[in-house]
């Protein structure tokens, strides 16, 4: 049985933030990404973020799944890996997905007031997570694997191209 076939229930995103270039040509790395979205969940309650690693969005059943557990009342955790000079390729944050936003073309924040200010000028995105209680977080990479392949997501990270997926503990 694959392993994407497994329960649902205790599935969990993950993201590995890199260093970005803002519009305006100012670069941050993972870490800096995160403490403008952590502010705006402080100040504001949530932050949506715009994921661009999916060009054309969560697959469908997929997306459907998690619209459910969320109208559920189920506690999706999204983990954000960092590597810099204080994280290497490990887990450094936690949010609760509040809310998700899935679409086959890129459409702009469904609450552009939601969004940390350095980041209002940029662009579409086919899916977007609404975040809120983003912290700090005690979790390591090592205890994960990846839901459709089982391999542990320490390794992935360090080892591969992997910014964004769906992963569960060990």
């Amino acid at each position: 049985m694959r392993r994407d076939a497994l329960p649902f229930l205790n599935q969990s995103l993950f993201m590995k933030l890199g260093k970005i270039r803002l519009s305006d040509g100012t670069l941050l790395d993972g870490e800096d990404t995160i403490l403008a979205f952590e502010k705006c969940c402080r100040e504001k309650g949530s932050a949506w973020m715009g994921i661009d690693s999916l060009h054309h969005g969560m697959q469908e059943k997929r997306a459907a799944r998690f619209q459910r557990s969320l109208e559920e009342k189920q506690k999706i955790r999204v983990y954000f890996a960092i590597h810099n000079s204080h994280y290497d390729n490990e887990i450094a944050y936690e949010a609760v997905l509040e809310k998700l936003v899935n679409m086959k073309e890129p459409v702009p924040c469904p609450e552009p007031e939601l969004r940390p200010e350095i980041f209002q000028d940029d662009g579409n995105s086919c899916l977007w997570l609404k975040l809120k209680d983003i912290r700090l977080s005690k979790e390591k990479a090592e205890h994960f694997m990846i839901a459709s392949t089982g391999r542990n997501l320490k390794w992935t990270i360090c080892n591969s191209r992997f910014f964004f997926g769906y992963i569960m503990e060990e």
